[in-house]
């Protein structure tokens, strides 16, 4: 049983006129090959499809493409997409259904989102051949996870998705756990990511595969379950000078007595273009030994990955700490970019917001209460 794994798709955009007419243009034949060897083949739908216009309120874009965009994930005879991410509330419960209908006019199975928390969180189970796999998907929290009564992706809850696993080991012969989480254009896990996959691991998934950073991370074999941190994206064009962007692996998982893997080094909306095309193997082979193994090799040092976190942290350190003391006017920007909104930035207010999020029981009650507000409004 072969399965094949993409990242992250968004067909609208810049993108999407050329998705409506041009849709098997998008997979160069190399790319087409690797799907048409599969048994299963499993991609991200990073956007809703649909034509509805009201858009969620949240922070960050609004993503959605056309309902006929999905042509382009026919052209790849896509069997499943994972829906647990963060954009595919956008367009709110309507966009989510126009998503899942449109998919299943297409026979394409869905996993990860509904119209509500109880089948958002349903397992994916497909049985091919003698075995039987499940698929469970869930992402981070952010503005699109589902609730007892509000549509939304399965969101991230460490108990519930290790439940979740357990029980799906019992009842299949293998569990791939998909996420949807990580740090954007940063491409290595945060310590908390490693171990919370690892743990993953650790409670019956056979094989854990992640996106939403946007770039490509290492992998490892942990408890003889291979951890995939990020794949990166498979088709999502952008002006962007983040060389990361534009390159990504597709995984492909052979599960029989033994879990063997293989991962497929490929260059997406590269040079203006709107086209998704393998490396040549010679390419392939350097990618994976200068950037793949020297991923691989930091996230093996425990040492190494927490240096390059606090490098990370620190690349972040003046824009955060304004965000979070609420300061985002011009005047605090102007001052960010001269390097001294720190001067302006009071240190007991400060401690105050670390401890209504790091605390687990302040976390609790801040989140309701500006859930409860933000209803309010």
């Amino acid at each position: 049983m072969r399965i094949i794994i993409g990242g992250d798709v968004f067909l609208g955009g810049e993108a999407e006129q050329h998705a409506l007419e041009r849709p098997s243009k998008i997979w160069h034949s190399s790319i087409k090959s690797v799907f048409k060897k599969a048994d299963l083949r499993i991609v991200n739908l990073e956007s809703p499809l649909t034509d509805y216009s009201r858009k969620l309120s949240k922070t960050g874009p609004n993503l959605k493409a056309r309902k006929e965009t999905i042509d382009c994930l026919t052209e790849l005879n896509i069997d499943l997409v994972t829906l647990a991410n963060n954009h595919i509330l956008d367009y709110g419960k309507k966009g989510l259904e126009d998503t899942m209908s449109t998919c299943l006019d297409n026979n394409i199975d869905y996993v990860g989102a509904d119209i509500n928390l109880e089948l958002a969180k349903k397992t994916y189970y497909k049985t091919i051949g003698d075995k039987r796999i499940a698929v469970v998907n869930f992402a981070e929290n952010e503005w699109a996870s589902a609730t007892e009564d509000g549509a939304g992706a399965h969101p991230m809850d460490l108990i519930d998705n290790i439940n979740q696993i357990k029980q799906a080991s019992q009842n299949s012969d293998h569990v791939l756990v998909i996420v949807h989480g990580g740090h954007e254009h940063y491409h290595y896990p945060s310590p908390r990511i490693l171990k919370q996959y690892r743990f993953y691991a650790e409670n019956g998934a056979s094989a854990v595969v992640a996106h939403h950073p946007h770039c490509v991370s290492g992998y490892e074999v942990h408890r003889n379950v291979p951890i995939f941190y990020s794949i990166g994206n498979l088709f999502f064009s952008d002006n962007t000078d983040f060389e990361g962007w534009y390159e990504g692996i597709l995984v492909s998982l052979t599960f029989g007595g033994s879990i063997n893997w293989e991962i497929i080094p490929y260059r997406q909306c590269s040079n203006n273009s709107f086209l998704v095309e393998a490396l040549t193997p010679q390419e392939s082979d350097e990618f994976i030994k200068t950037k793949i193994h020297s991923l691989n090799k930091v996230i093996a040092n425990s040492d190494e990955l927490r240096s390059k976190w606090d490098d990370f942290v620190m690349s972040q350190l003046s824009n955060r700490s304004l965000l979070l003391a609420g300061k985002t006017n011009i005047f605090y920007l102007i001052l960010n970019k001269l390097g001294l909104s720190s001067l302006f930035l009071k240190k007991s207010y400060l401690r105050l917001l670390l401890n209504l999020v790091r605390c687990e029981a302040h976390r609790d009650l801040s989140i309701d209460i500006l859930n409860t507000q933000l209803k309010d409004t």
